[in-house]
């Protein structure tokens, strides 16, 4: 009974720990956001379909007009691939600073896409479009980095996959058949 409850309890420290260490991938993952805005500058989407065998794939949905060709599509997604990223999400900003490279970001932004209209084949019509739909993801994705609240929020969960390995790994370093850890 005893021997059951002990695989009982690491069996559930492993689970806590597989769940903590996939929350905290899922935080840091940033590919979702940047797909979903690729999708929407391309005016798509993304679905999951199964072909004839029953095998699934993503595949894109187009469901209106680009925004901009794949050209300026392209460059939009991989500047944001440096903001939009693990690294930055795990910065500490204050108030202030959040703000100004809020501003920063918002100016260059809307410069690049200026200059670039005509490459881009981006309509004057959505050019605020544009910017502003951007621009919102990238507040809420660097209003994270305020007073390192995502670090401060993420912590207890590093600490809950650290006790969990530690747990399940006891009585390894063992010697002699006492395993009182």
């Amino acid at each position: 009974m005893v021997q059951q409850d002990t695989n009982s309890n690491n069996n559930m420290s492993f689970n806590q720990s597989f769940l903590d260490t996939n929350i905290l991938s899922l935080r840091l993952d940033t590919q979702r956001l940047l797909s979903e805005i690729k999708t929407f500058l391309k005016g798509s989407y993304i679905e999951r379909v199964a072909d004839a065998n029953g095998n699934v794939e993503l595949k894109e949905i187009i469901t209106g007009s680009p925004l901009m060709n794949d050209d300026g599509v392209q460059s939009i997604i991989n500047t944001l691939r440096l903001t939009f990223s693990p690294h930055t999400v795990q910065g500490n900003f204050t108030d202030d600073d959040f703000r100004s490279f809020i501003a920063e970001m918002d100016k260059n932004f809307s410069c690049n896409l200026m200059i670039n209209l005509d490459r881009w084949d981006i309509d004057e019509n959505d050019y605020d479009h544009i910017i502003d739909s951007i621009m919102s993801s990238a507040q809420m994705f660097v209003s994270r980095l305020i007073d390192n609240k995502e670090r401060d929020s993420y912590a207890a969960t590093m600490k809950s996959v650290e006790s969990n390995t530690i747990s399940d790994k006891k009585g390894l370093l063992s010697f002699g058949g006492n395993n009182n850890g």
